[in-house]
């Protein structure tokens, strides 16, 4: 039962959760103010210290250890210091650390040296046979036990109400009280592997969320896809710039590349990679690839070529589908043919094609993810777990023939799997963006108007761009799509002022949160965002959808109760296979419940349960970093930023310091000029404890996004000051600045936050972006009166070359300038 003191001085206190936890949605159970009591008689007292005895220890260590078993249960850290008020000397702090078996879950030391500088800010407290001593807020639950001949034990709990989130001391409290009768009256109790369980309402809602039992698919991906092309032949299916296809010239093309597979050795059965970008060749090849039997594998031909060569050598993939160029000169491993589908016809007629010997459970598509090690992971996903969530996703919010979505992701990222699957499924159709403006959301407003989209699927911060846009233009007065019906935002934190953001926009919105993990199909949990309250923290990441299951657990895989923090896990019809080729990682990831026998996804990200049965996430497990010895969530200290009325987007990352630690560094983007950064520190110090108010505040135009339109934190600027690092010099720098260069050069430092800006300094290599690129042409926009389409920020990308095309404009408009005067 005892633990090195120098292990000891290392452990945190325990943290509980306190008042603001149940705030944000909807308030948890009412607190019942005064102290708690329980008393056990004299033989049940006698009992309990003789089961103790039997154990090696005695009744008052037991009434101890019940407590700290308690307190773990509700403690996001698993091991942590208790004050000892009943120590020999004058204060001491004992310290916990739980233990995987029975009896005695903990293992203690008394750490009297460092006890006086640390026991004033513990939150919890322990006497036996001693007052409990006086102390300040700090001190959230204190238990004082005592016997007397008379009475036998006699333990009183000492709440701070005020401090702790509603209904947990009394939760807290049951569950020690049931514990403590338990050791006192059944031996079981001493042998059990989990003392504490969930409280039982708490249990029965959480069985009552996770009861999502429906219709499970028994079927393909894509056999209503095929369906759909008998029953709507005529019908448009896929708009691309490089063609429009009905559903019968969607099945002819991908039934002539579906045969020339079949025909090649290995060419069905298998995995075939894509390596194309937006076309309707890219949705021609995923069919036909499904229609020949084997699995499709998207691959990204911006990837250097090593990197495609290890992920098609790691899949074992033969042949890859690509555009004639990139087919003859791709730089392909020897042992992979590729296939220019580009140069495939029409079969003559739309007849069924070949009867397929895949079945449900077979691989259906094989998704690279990043990899924590560096090396990419090979994410394996059967037809019918992805089938699961577009059947689901298509029965909830309707979707139908009449709908049109506009396919914003790469084929590599799988929200395209409900894209293409999802609308095509029904009869809908899919819009896709030219390749070349991909990240241009005047290009996505002009296609939802051309083409009556109704429903967008993208990260939130794609939206956050199109919102950018549609307030730059007016608002929506006729520049805002008037079909668009559905929003669903997922991939990453939801900005908490972008869902009213974009319904002021596009009045009758309904927006819709969705989550999940790429080795758990798409999504698996969903929200239903409807009025926001402005001081929520963040948006609920929601309840899990049809056929899933959601977990927060611990270590041990037990749940963990209401407010309190743990791991994410996934179960239910939508899990991966598993890594490719990786047995290991699989085993790691993917695990049996050691009571249920459910198997889960471990997800690495971190929430917790709300009474009302709502999931919050709180970020990723692998972010955390340590300040002055507390463990950090980033995340959490995101979500506190964002929910600042100021602020539009925000991040968090740990920079070390002078002192060979960590500090933390806020970046944030303002819905105006006016942030105050006092305002955020002040804001951040009023939710937050001292050690986890960032440092440093940066305002940025837009945060830096990966390809998949997600925070890239390995690209935010160090806090002190920005990048001049421009394109190399060509000799033409010592060129006098012309009037148009001189104005666009002060635009792209304040946006960039850099000094100075060369004419030939290429906008992209000063760190530029798709969405600091809007915030350019919006700010040329308003100083000149004249609109800049975004596409000239990627036509070319200097700054000599912007200059001359944005003076061009201004000339052909007559000169008129509404800031600068003329160029």
């Amino acid at each position: 039962m005892t633990l090195d003191v120098a292990v000891a001085a290392e452990l945190p206190p325990p943290e509980l959760p306190t008042a603001d936890v149940f705030r944000p949605w909807r308030p948890g159970p009412a607190a019942v103010p005064g102290n708690r009591r329980l008393t056990l008689g004299r033989e049940r007292w006698a009992a309990l210290s003789e089961r103790a005895a039997k154990h090696g220890g005695t009744g008052s260590e037991a009434v101890f250890t019940a407590f700290a078993d308690v307190i773990g249960a509700w403690s996001r850290t698993r091991g942590f210091a208790i004050r000892r008020d009943d120590a020999s000397t004058s204060s001491a702090v004992a310290v916990v650390q739980s233990d995987v078996s029975a009896p005695f879950r903990v293992r203690v030391a008394q750490d009297r040296e460092r006890a006086d500088a640390r026991d004033a800010g513990l939150p919890a407290a322990f006497a036996f046979g001693a007052p409990l001593r006086e102390t300040g807020d700090s001190l959230l639950i204190g238990c004082h036990a005592d016997t007397t001949a008379e009475e036998g034990l006699t333990v009183e709990w000492h709440v701070n109400e005020a401090a702790l989130a509603a209904g947990i001391a009394d939760a807290m409290f049951t569950a020690f009280e049931q514990l403590i009768c338990g050791l006192a009256d059944v031996d079981a109790t001493w042998e059990s592997p989990d003392t504490v369980p969930l409280p039982a309402g708490q249990a029965l809602r959480r069985a009552e969320v996770n009861a999502t039992e429906g219709p499970l698919p028994d079927g393909l991906l894509h056999d209503q896809v095929v369906a759909q092309c008998s029953r709507t032949p005529d019908a448009v299916a896929v708009v691309a710039a490089d063609m429009t296809l009905t559903y019968a010239q969607l099945l002819r093309r991908a039934v002539a590349v579906a045969a020339d597979l079949r025909g090649r050795p290995g060419g069905s059965g298998r995995i075939v990679a894509v390596a194309l970008d937006k076309s309707a060749a890219q949705i021609v090849s995923v069919l036909a690839i499904l229609l020949a039997g084997a699995a499709y594998l998207p691959l990204d031909m911006a990837q250097p070529p090593a990197r495609r060569g290890r992920i098609l050598r790691d899949a074992g993939a033969r042949f890859v589908l690509a555009a004639g160029d990139d087919a003859r000169n791709g730089e392909w491993p020897e042992d992979v043919t590729a296939v220019a589908v580009d140069e495939f016809g029409e079969v003559a007629d739309a007849a069924e094609p070949p009867a397929s010997t895949t079945g449900p459970d077979d691989l259906a598509y094989v998704i690279y993810t990043s990899g924590s090690t560096g090396v990419p992971k090979g994410v394996m996903i059967s037809h019918r777990a992805a089938l699961n969530t577009v059947e689901d996703l298509n029965r909830r919010f309707a979707v139908g023939a009449t709908d049109r979505a506009l396919g914003l992701s790469s084929l590599g990222f799988d929200l395209s799997v409900y894209d293409i699957f999802g609308l095509l499924a029904v009869g809908g159709a899919l819009v896709l963006p030219d390749s070349g403006r991909r990240g241009d959301p005047a290009h996505w407003a002009e296609l939802l108007v051309r083409h009556g989209v109704t429903v967008w699927n993208s990260v939130p911060a794609q939206m956050g761009m199109l919102a950018d846009h549609l307030e730059a233009e007016g608002g929506a007065d006729g520049a805002s799509p008037p079909r668009l019906r559905l929003v669903m935002l997922s991939g990453d934190w939801i900005p908490v002022p972008l869902p009213d953001r974009i319904r002021a926009l596009i009045p009758g919105l309904r927006v819709v949160s969705l989550g999940g993990a790429t080795e758990a199909a798409i999504w698996s949990i969903w929200y239903d965002i409807g009025a926001v309250a402005a001081h929520w923290p963040s948006i609920p990441y929601g309840g899990p959808m049809v056929n899933q299951t959601w977990h927060v657990l611990d270590d041990l895989l037990r749940p963990r109760p209401d407010g309190v923090v743990g791991e994410l896990y996934i179960g239910g019809a939508g899990l991966s296979m598993g890594y490719l080729g990786d047995e290991e990682k699989t085993a790691y990831r993917f695990v049996r419940h050691p009571e249920t026998g459910e198997r889960l996804y471990r997800t690495g990200d971190l929430g917790r349960y709300h009474p009302d049965g709502l999931i919050e996430l709180l970020g990723r497990q692998d972010r955390q970093v340590k300040i002055r010895g507390y463990r950090v969530e980033p995340a959490e200290i995101e979500a506190i930023l964002l929910a600042h009325p100021a602020v539009k987007d925000a991040a968090v990352v740990a920079h070390p310091d002078a002192s060979g630690g960590l500090r933390l560094a806020a970046y944030y983007v303002g819905i105006d000029d006016d942030v105050a950064v006092a305002d955020l520190r002040e804001h951040a110090g009023s939710q937050l404890p001292a050690y986890m108010v960032p440092s440093t505040f940066t305002a940025l135009p837009a945060l830096p996004l990966t390809g998949n339109g997600k925070v890239d934190r390995a690209a935010l600027p160090a806090p002190a000051a920005g990048s001049d690092a421009g394109a190399p010099d060509d000799g033409g720098d010592d060129a006098p600045l012309t009037e148009a260069e001189r104005i666009m050069a002060g635009i792209w430092a304040e946006i960039l936050e850099v000094e100075a800006v060369r004419p030939t300094d290429d906008f992209f290599l000063l760190g530029g972006h798709s969405m600091l690129a809007t915030q350019v042409v919006a700010e040329v926009r308003e100083l000149f009166g004249v609109r800049v389409p975004l596409r000239l920020m990627f036509e070319d990308t200097t700054l000599r070359g912007f200059a001359a095309a944005v003076a061009a404009i201004v000339a052909a408009a007559g000169g008129q300038g509404t800031g600068e005067g003329e160029v």
